[in-house]
């Protein structure tokens, strides 16, 4: 008879764990090589489903999401502002002044607005630089409470960019009677006198 200890055991007595063949044959292999002193490589690292996310990846994925006319739009009335504050010496850093200091400036800068000509631009021009200086103090400078539509700290400047359309309009309307009252004053043509008489003389003629 065989002693106990040579006895035939259980199978789940031979497994020391629950690792599956072909993970224990991998393990076998590293070990072997571990203490023949040969250099062993790690086993390869899980792939990784999600990809990393940078520092500035969301504020790029911010921006791709703006049209590129809006882009542009943005950038062509920051120009505009930036040149009226150097041309008035408005020392003012939009990046840091309060917003009660920037409604100030700002209100100067509707004011002044106007295009190359001298003159003033269209109601769409005005609410377009508005929108652009908005969304640039937003989403370029990331100062939120700068928010030219939501903050009550800029209820001057708005109301002062409501006078101003009504100052263009007024301008517009006077430019436009200015011009149908010259139009009207101007004389005739001799070809238009010659004829006015010869069309009221023409008889209308009703073939049956």
């Amino acid at each position: 008879l065989c002693s106990p200890s040579l006895q035939p055991q259980s199978a789940s007595a031979l497994r020391p764990c629950s690792l599956s063949p072909p993970l224990l044959s991998v393990l076998a292999v590293w070990l072997v090589m571990a203490d023949e002193g040969r250099d062993v490589e790690p086993p390869p690292a899980k792939k990784r489903r999600f990809a990393s996310v940078e520092p500035g990846a969301v504020k790029e994925a911010a921006a791709a999401s703006v049209p590129a006319n809006t882009k542009s739009a943005t950038e062509f009335w920051v120009r505009v502002f930036n040149s009226f504050c150097e041309d008035a010496g408005e020392a003012v850093d939009v990046k840091t002044c309060s917003p009660k200091e920037l409604d100030s400036v700002i209100g100067r800068f509707y004011v002044g607005l106007r295009n190359q000509k001298g003159k003033y631009y269209k109601k769409a021009s005005y609410m377009a630089a508005r929108a652009s200086l908005s969304r640039y103090f937003v989403t370029v400078l990331l100062r939120e409470e700068c928010n030219l539509y939501r903050n009550p700290a800029f209820k001057h400047s708005n109301n002062v960019l409501d006078g101003v359309l009504k100052q263009a309009r007024y301008v517009q309307l006077w430019k436009c009677r200015f011009l149908r009252s010259t139009r009207s004053q101007e004389p005739k043509s001799v070809e238009a006198q010659e004829e006015g008489p010869l069309l009221k003389k023409k008889e209308i003629i009703i073939h049956f």
